[in-house]
């Protein structure tokens, strides 16, 4: 089974933009990361360096992994498939051998599925040695949670544009062969008029169909239900997440518009969470703000 779909001009521009973006994206961030904020005036370029060396220009751990990914999606292969997930789990492999930085979780799964490969007389990697080395690894520590898999995720998601199911699917599979736990569903909508798009009732930024806005929420929350994560932090003496899921939520002004401080961003982020009724105010672990490209 191949996940090949025949995609419009515009949707292969899209789609080359999305892989572009996140290695740019990444090695723009490169050497800022692990470092102190920097003031707002500071210009944001391509300089490297930063913890790990990097060269202008060079990518992290992040693209290194979804590139992978995207290799194994560019054969058709379904990502679905223990083919492909052998095929990105060698390539992993491979890669952490040079890689100067590697996240914790990541890493020492990769390392006990290497040991684990030798152990049995074998050469390559495989899926099935990084399932059984994330679910060690996570009884190990008590947890296997963080955002790891997440960052590597963009070119699944090009692969299944036309099917949302094979999409969550293939994307837990993946995310399960380093992080054991898999519950890092995720939902998102940026006001698409193609798309599910609640009719707006008003001239306010919030003015929507009331009923078409709860119908959208329920579709978001769907597969986050379906994964069995919870909708709210625990009461007192509940065990649980302390968060719930998390929301990924696009945010941006318009082009004349000013540069918004980060202060601003984050009023913004929680302004919309309590309108929506997604975060109140108040919710201390509601609204975690990262700010990408400011405009």
């Amino acid at each position: 089974m191949t996940t090949t779909a025949r995609l419009s001009t515009a949707q292969l521009d899209r789609a080359v933009g999305v892989l572009l973006a996140t290695a740019a994206g990444d090695a723009l961030g490169a050497g800022y990361e692990f470092g102190p904020p920097l003031p707002e005036s500071t210009p944001v370029t391509m300089i490297g360096g930063g913890t790990f060396g990097w060269a202008p220009g060079e990518w992290t751990d992040d693209t290194s992994m979804a590139l992978v990914i995207a290799q194994a999606a560019a054969t058709g292969t379904d990502l679905r498939g223990r083919p492909a997930q052998d095929q990105i789990a060698a390539g992993w492999a491979q890669w952490v051998q040079t890689a100067p930085d590697v996240g914790i979780q990541t890493r020492a799964v990769l390392a006990a599925a290497q040991r684990a490969t030798q152990e049995s007389g074998g050469v390559t990697v495989t899926a099935e040695h990084l399932r059984i080395a994330a679910q060690a690894q996570h009884v190990q520590a008590g947890r296997s949670g963080g955002n790891g898999s997440l960052m590597r995720t963009a070119p699944v998601a090009v692969a299944y544009l036309h099917d949302e199911d094979g999409l969550i699917e293939a994307a837990t599979a993946l995310s399960a062969l380093t992080h054991y736990v898999a519950s890092r569903v995720i939902a998102s909508w940026d006001g698409d008029p193609g798309m599910h798009q609640p009719a707006r009732v008003g001239d306010s930024d919030f003015a929507y169909d009331k009923v078409q806005l709860g119908e959208l929420i329920e579709d978001m929350t769907a597969p986050g239900k379906a994964a069995g994560l919870p909708d709210r932090a625990p009461g007192p003496g509940e065990k649980g997440s302390k968060y719930g899921w998390v929301w990924q939520c696009s945010l941006r002004n318009e082009d004349s518009d000013r540069v918004l401080s980060d202060a601003e961003w984050r009023g913004v982020a929680e302004d919309v969470m309590d309108r929506t009724g997604i975060a109140p105010t108040d919710d201390s672990g509601g609204v975690p703000v990262d700010r990408g490209a400011p405009r």
